[in-house]
């Protein structure tokens, strides 16, 4: 199939153009094509990957830009982009319009832009209020840089172990909008996805999150009945999600902590351990 694929190609067919190139192609490169609903599956799918070949070059090229400008390797640089964008960085100013955010690095007194991101919108052609675009930046070390992770929807470094399955972590933050948004650094204490203010906290959630676990199983009936229930910020907390993942949640899909959303509504947002809790309120 790829080398029916890159005849095709050398040909001028692409997948824009498959159905008017086709008609044109040779008679003996013609009879090749026995399905053509699956030839140009394979050729969209081609391309794509081409793109994003094109795509990594061009990654590569800034980031090994970046690397002489602040001395450090390439190698090591390159590891830092790609931990920054598997993490998937993002904080919300709340403006109308979206805004963009972008991570500094910040290494023996110099500073580059490494990473960046963006959740813009647009309005319809009749919207003649003003647009509004934000903007917002953090600066990271190498290490933050380097081990910074998304762990229940919030960036977080681990520093050191302090009791059984519990650690010193700190968690960027953002707080204000607008033009006002500041991120920042908090210390908490980590345990199975769970940020708690003090070890004593940590330990709390443990014993009740393993009663919460016994009570939940074998609940089918229960679960689907309460996937048309409205839940708020009180009943995330209850399931055993912490609050600050909660917020983070809230802000990440402009939820109103104070309003009600199905559980249903919830999930189709974000499939993942922390929604699938409550389906056990």
């Amino acid at each position: 199939m790829v080398t029916l694929i890159k005849q095709l190609i050398s040909n001028g067919v692409k997948y824009s153009n498959y159905t008017s190139k086709v008609q044109k192609l040779p008679k003996e490169l013609s009879k090749k094509i026995k399905d053509h609903s699956k030839v140009r599956k394979e050729l969209l799918n081609y391309e794509l990957k081409q793109e994003r070949k094109r795509e990594l070059l061009m990654e590569k090229e800034k980031v090994k830009s970046k690397s002489e400008q602040i001395s450090v390797s390439f190698q090591r640089l390159w590891k830092i982009y790609e931990n920054l964008r598997k993490a998937d960085m993002f904080f919300s100013t709340a403006h109308s319009m979206g805004n963009y955010f972008r991570v500094y690095l910040n290494h023996k007194g110099n500073s580059v832009e490494i990473f960046s991101s963006h959740r813009l919108h647009t309005y319809a052609g009749k919207w003649r209020g003003s647009e509004r675009y934000g903007s917002v930046s953090v600066c990271l070390n190498i290490k933050e840089a380097a081990s910074i992770k998304k762990i229940g929807g919030l960036y977080t470094v681990e520093l050191e172990d302090v009791a059984p399955k519990v650690k010193k972590v700190k968690v960027l933050l953002s707080k204000g909008v607008h033009n006002n948004t500041e991120i920042y650094w908090q210390e908490m204490y980590l345990t199975s996805g769970y940020h708690a203010r003090t070890v004593e906290e940590a330990l709390s959630w443990r014993q009740a999150q393993a009663v919460r676990l016994l009570e939940s199983r074998g609940n089918e009936a229960k679960k689907r009945a309460n996937l048309k229930r409205f839940v708020g910020f009180q009943h995330s907390i209850d399931v055993g999600n912490c609050e600050w993942g909660t917020k983070a949640f809230a802000q990440r899909h402009g939820l109103d902590l104070e309003g009600g959303y199905t559980v249903e509504y919830l999930l189709s947002l974000e499939d993942s351990f922390y929604t699938r809790r409550l389906l056990m309120i």
